[in-house]
């Protein structure tokens, strides 16, 4: 088994556009779909053949809305610094696979309603969504992902189990 080296470990500037949903159990309302950003640095270490690990810094953003509330629309706004842990499948050098768990620690909790000031309550310091997901380099510098991203579990009170489909455009130092 090899070890990666410090030169073989890929350096990625990621940038996200996600769509994120989640679902609540407050009576009579739904969870509309917000769209939000994210961005940060992977790294892509290999492993041995066709084996690597995928893992970073994002700050990613996980906005929903709820309504009908007693407070009108509630807009979420969270934020979180996210460590993915995600082992990769190559299929060549500049395209795989990858799966696994993604440690996110929420750094803002905000909240907005349409009719009175809110606050949002027991939000969760460290979600664990699990992740999959396709990353590929198009041309020398540059690469894009797509994944799919589910945690469950209670985010905070009334929001839980949010779900991510997303992509990120990848700039490659190497």
């Amino acid at each position: 088994m090899s070890v990666a080296k410090a030169a073989d470990i890929a350096l990625i500037l990621a940038g996200s556009v996600r769509n994120n949903t989640a679902t609540t159990d407050l009576p009579n309302a739904t969870v509309a779909s917000k769209t939000s950003l994210g961005g940060g640095l992977l790294g892509v270490a290999p492993i041995n053949g066709n084996f690597a690990f995928r893992s970073g810094f994002l700050i990613n953003q996980r906005y929903v809305e709820l309504g009908p509330t007693t407070q009108g629309t509630v807009d979420i706004n969270f934020v979180y610094v996210d460590v993915p842990l995600t082992p990769m499948f190559l299929f060549t050098n500049e395209a795989g696979i990858f799966a696994g768990p993604v440690i996110a620690m929420n750094v803002i909790k905000d909240c907005s309603a349409s009719l009175t000031s809110c606050g949002a309550t027991n939000v969760k310091s460290v979600i664990v969504p699990l992740t999959i997901g396709i990353q590929a380099r198009f041309f020398n510098q540059i690469g894009g992902e797509f994944f799919f991203e589910k945690s469950m579990g209670n985010a905070a009170n009334h929001v839980s189990d949010f779900t991510t489909v997303g992509g990120n455009i990848l700039f490659y130092f190497d």
